[in-house]
């Protein structure tokens, strides 16, 4: 039952799937960080229409002329040389992601270590309850078997009050 009780506390606890979400995020800013170092290779289309009119009327009326359109295409390639900053924003997200897991890691085991105490103290009263149950049973025929003696005049009603009280105690 321990097994099932850490299953739910670490799917039902509020920091447990926080602090998971924080770590993805960690992962993609370092996947993120490691991608500045690398080269790029961007390329860019355009398409506009261009007119020489000077009013509206005259620009809607030249649509369909193609003549003054304009059409742009531009591939860009950059190559980062001693890019240190991209080197140092990797090792800081590489950072942040490692205290991200040992931040998880610790919410976890607070939260095992938490169910598993509780789990001892439902047991000890549990276990409580038993004993307590069976020593009153104990103290009632303690009690009864007194009882009895005093009726056959092999007792004093002193002893029946002083078993009478433990059974109260009990």
């Amino acid at each position: 039952e321990g097994d099932k009780a850490t299953e739910a506390a670490l799917s039902w606890r509020a920091d447990v799937p926080a602090d998971r979400e924080r770590l993805q995020r960690a992962e993609v800013d370092v996947d993120r960080a490691s991608n500045q170092a690398d080269p790029q290779l961007d390329l860019t289309a355009g398409y506009g229409i261009n007119s020489n009119q000077n009013t509206y009327s005259e620009v809607y009326s030249h649509l369909k002329d193609t003549n003054f359109d304009e059409t742009s295409v531009a591939l860009a390639f950059s190559l980062p040389l001693g890019n240190r900053s991209a080197g140092y924003a990797l090792r800081r997200s590489e950072v942040n992601r490692e205290r991200q897991g040992v931040t998880l890691r610790d919410t976890e085991m607070n939260a095992v270590g938490e169910v598993r105490a509780a789990v001892r103290q439902v047991e000890l009263q549990r276990l409580r309850v038993q004993v307590t149950a069976e020593a009153t049973r104990l103290q009632q025929e303690v009690y009864d078997g007194e009882v009895k003696r005093l009726e056959n005049d092999l007792s004093t009603p002193y002893n029946v009050q002083q078993f009478q009280r433990d059974l109260l105690t009990a």
